[in-house]
């Protein structure tokens, strides 16, 4: 009976690992806005306390791990775990935690930065996760197909509201957004002399599903087995992110796909290349919007400045936009308060040296191997947008990386 029982919870444990993969670009969330979470009388999205659908996924991953591991835990002698923690190897990560543990309290805004920290100690669960769970190890075609059924779902929402111009449902469904072409702060192109609105599926930009859609389609091509699902999820996907007119996205898929051909990892797609291409050229009338070209170059500016303030812990975690017009002002006609768009840069201007060692030490690079186009993907990306290390979504999709990679790697 209670061999029968573990199974069951075995199985519904399993359930939720993969449903939390399909909805890794849910943007569905209980949001509670508290008075740290304005500045200068805005509510600014990235300082909201918020609990996402997919908060309370990994919550029930952990619950389940640990119910798994608590006979281990009530037995193990604590010399013997002081002894696993090896202090004298991972004095560096120890003390880069006490530096960003500092930093929180030293902060402008303290709530915003150990809220950051909570959702970081969330996501390294999450990546310890998948690196300590045997089945996940040998499970990564089925991971590509969890992601292949979301690339499906996310594509087809993309062209209704590609052709619809605005969001189909609400965001009681999974989170999206609702928005039409006069919404204000909405990504618009110039397509064949008409303004658009680029899709969103159910995360909350353009350029987050295009960030999502290149990681998947690599792993995807890279691991799923030869199917039906795989060659739809492909021809969808790239659809897909053909509209989502971003271009860091576009140079990174195409990338992928010369070095696939180049190192002859694994089959080419001239055909899915060729019809990417042609949907690139098609979608693409305008490159760029100087506008925004120099925001971001101002952004920079103010975030190096803020770096160089402050190098050894920064100015805390979440603290960018309530300490950036102390570094400069971004000339628009609107108040424009947004993070640096590149990562490495964030995290050096509100974690500092600190930050920015726990960060590599984290992606472990001389031990990605087969993972190290999809990792790769993801640093490219982060040298022109912060989502990976700003929204739920892409913390979601980096952290799914770094676990694989480092299960991939681990002693079984």
């Amino acid at each position: 009976m209670r061999f029968k029982l573990e199974n069951n919870i075995k199985r519904i444990e399993k359930y939720v690992f993969y449903l939390l993969i399909f909805l890794i670009p849910s943007n569905l969330a209980k949001h509670w806005p508290q008075l740290w979470s304005y500045i200068h009388g805005i509510l600014i999205d990235y300082l909201i306390p918020s609990l996402y659908l997919t908060d309370i996924l990994i919550l029930s991953l952990l619950i389940f791990w640990l119910l798994r591991l608590k006979p281990k835990i009530i037995n193990i002698k604590p010399s013997l775990f002081l002894k696993k923690i090896n202090f004298k190897n991972n004095w560096v990560y120890l003390l880069a935690f006490l530096l960003l543990f500092y930093s929180c309290f030293k902060a402008l805004n303290p709530p915003v930065a150990l809220y950051k920290l909570l959702k970081i100690f969330e996501f390294t669960f999450f990546i310890l996760y998948i690196k300590y769970n045997p089945s996940i190890k040998k499970d990564i075609n089925n991971i590509t197909k969890a992601l292949s059924f979301s690339i499906i779902f996310q594509s087809l929402l993309s062209l209704a509201q590609w052709l619809k111009q605005g969001s189909i449902f609400s965001y009681l469904f999974l989170g999206e957004q609702p928005y039409n072409l006069s919404t204000l702060g909405i990504k618009k192109i110039s397509f064949l002399g008409q303004l658009k609105a680029p899709p969103l599926g159910t995360t909350p930009h353009p350029n987050m599903l295009a960030g999502f859609l290149v990681v998947s389609l690599s792993l995807i091509i890279l691991f799923q087995k030869k199917s039906l699902l795989k060659k739809l999820s492909l021809l969808l996907g790239i659809i897909a992110l053909s509209l989502t007119f971003s271009l860091p996205a576009y140079l990174a898929f195409l990338s992928f796909l010369f070095l696939i051909f180049k190192l002859k990892l694994k089959k080419f797609y001239p055909g899915l290349s060729l019809l990417f291409l042609v949907l690139l050229y098609l979608s693409f009338s305008k490159f760029s919007d100087p506008s925004s070209i120099s925001k971001r170059l101002k952004l920079t500016e103010i975030g190096l400045k803020m770096g160089l303030s402050s190098p050894i812990t920064g100015v805390g975690l979440n603290n960018f936009i309530p300490r950036m017009e102390e570094f400069g002002i971004i000339e628009a006609n609107y108040r424009f308060l947004q993070p640096v768009h590149n990562i490495f840069l964030l995290i050096l201007s509100e974690t500092g040296l600190a930050g920015l060692i726990l960060f590599f030490k984290a992606l472990n690079l001389k031990k990605t191997k087969s993972l190290y186009l999809p990792l790769g993907l993801i640093l490219f990306l982060g040298l022109f947008d912060h989502y990976f290390f700003t929204l739920q979504q892409g913390l979601l999709t980096l952290s799914l990386i770094l676990g694989i990679s480092l299960s991939k790697n681990s002693k079984k």
